[in-house]
């Protein structure tokens, strides 16, 4: 069974009121647990270390075109960062310990404004999308390799890469996944809204608006279904070994289910939705509505420090 143990950074992010729908925020945990990047009021990438989780320390910051709205870090190279501005431009960071950010590769914003990013074939490629399903596919020096139209029904709320091939999830439930290399194309639509999704190696989760959990694997194929008991789902998670999907509900409201739909653990919620979620590393980091940072440690329920 896992316990929660909580290190609140409540200074991480000094907003005043709620966090705006239309304002993204960034957060990005690299694979080891490390390191956390997180947006900021004024707009930069805050670089955090975290290897004690506790005493989150500040190692630097980046800043892009209009502010940094999205960043990723590579799963194979964990020095490197890609991060989409505010201004649609895409780019490469080299960020090693004890080191100022190096930039490594700029690819120029356009009309049609990334707002997605993820990393394929197994971080030696990057791939952006749009709002309305445009893909385009980087190498790592920021060369282009690929590009896609629209091919998705609905607005995408999420985009995911799984070994070679891109993953896009829109609200009304459409699956699409191509292969950049092969142009092998797959599609699946559900039945209702999508609210929120996560991602494994080896599972995708797709939480709609009534409440219904679906699991679908590397095919798109439905292998689960989990019926979350009200408040509604807002965000999800999957733990690294896909044992276990973290439940965000409206509420604030956290809740770890296992494989077999068990209740691994559960934490009563402030009455708001989280912003965002990251995971690495069995760490849990959870932006609260009004931008404080709570980050969970799936261990014996001893607070770090």
């Amino acid at each position: 069974m896992f316990a929660v143990a909580a290190a609140h950074l409540s200074h991480v992010l000094a907003c005043e009121g709620p966090l705006s729908a239309d304002r993204n925020i960034a957060i990005a945990f690299r694979g080891d647990g490390n390191r956390l990047a997180l947006g900021s009021p004024s707009r930069e990438l805050i670089l955090w270390d975290t290897s004690s989780p506790g005493r989150p320390v500040q190692m630097g910051a980046l800043s892009g075109g209009g502010g940094i709205t999205v960043a990723a870090w590579n799963p194979a190279a964990v020095a490197l960062l890609a991060t989409i501005s505010a201004d649609g431009s895409v780019a490469g960071w080299r960020v090693v310990d004890d080191r100022p950010p190096q930039l490594t590769a700029t690819m120029p914003g356009s009309r049609e404004r990334p707002q997605h990013l993820a990393w394929l074939s197994e971080g030696k490629r990057l791939f952006g999308a749009t709002s309305v399903g445009h893909i385009t596919v980087w190498d790592t020096d920021g060369t282009p390799r690929a590009r896609r139209g629209r091919s998705i029904e609905g607005l995408v709320i999420a985009a995911y890469g799984w070994a070679s091939a891109t993953v896009l999830v829109s609200h009304l439930g459409h699956l699409e996944m191509w292969n950049p290399a092969t142009q092998f194309a797959k599609s699946r639509l559900l039945t209702g809204r999508v609210v929120a999704s996560a991602h494994s190696g080896s599972l995708l989760a797709l939480a709609h608006e009534d409440g219904l959990i679906e699991i679908v694997d590397h095919e798109l194929e439905r292998v689960a279904g989990i019926r979350h008991r009200a408040p509604a789902p807002a965000a999800l998670a999957f733990s690294e070994d896909s044992r276990a999907l973290v439940v965000a509900a409206t509420d604030g409201s956290l809740t770890a289910l296992g494989a077999d739909r068990d209740i691994w653990w559960h934490r009563p919620g402030d009455g708001t939705p989280p912003a965002a979620m990251a995971v690495a590393s069995g760490l849990i980091a959870v932006v609260g509505n009004r931008g404080h940072v709570t980050i969970l440690r799936m261990a014996d329920g001893s607070e770090a420090g």
